[in-house]
């Protein structure tokens, strides 16, 4: 359920950047990058549903720092204050949170700035069925 939860992020990124994020730590040159680095559930009831906070990852590389920057905090504004959210089959967000805006981590010797970010996306999970 985790890895759908991080394809519709995926998704909802592309529509903000018009530029389909890859998973994983490095972003392409002109794109953006997302990975979950961690997470637990916050609750598990008796049903074995879980309330859980998945942190995520946003980096981001390009040669222009003002568009670079500019695009990935339009991404954490639209995320974070969506009215609504999306969910699928056995899970729910429910709200996305910012954690740390953009800032730069780095600028490559060919000159292309990196910038990194964080936010923590809470979702239910649906539990096992026992039977």
């Amino acid at each position: 359920m985790i890895d759908d939860v991080l394809i519709t992020l995926q998704r909802m990124i592309a529509n903000i950047t018009g530029t389909s994020p890859v998973i994983g730590a490095l972003p392409p040159l002109g794109g953006y990058a997302i990975n979950y680095v961690g997470g637990a559930p916050i609750e598990t009831y008796r049903q074995l549903d879980k309330n859980v906070r998945l942190p995520v990852l946003f980096n981001g590389k390009a040669e222009s720092q003002e568009l670079l920057c500019s695009k990935m905090h339009c991404v954490h504004s639209v995320l974070t204050t969506s009215k609504t959210l999306p969910y699928g089959n056995g899970w729910q967000m429910y709200a996305i949170v910012s954690t740390s805006l953009p800032n730069p981590i780095g600028r490559e010797e060919s000159k292309n700035w990196i910038y990194g970010s964080s936010f923590d996306v809470y979702l239910y999970l649906k539990g096992v069925n026992n039977g």
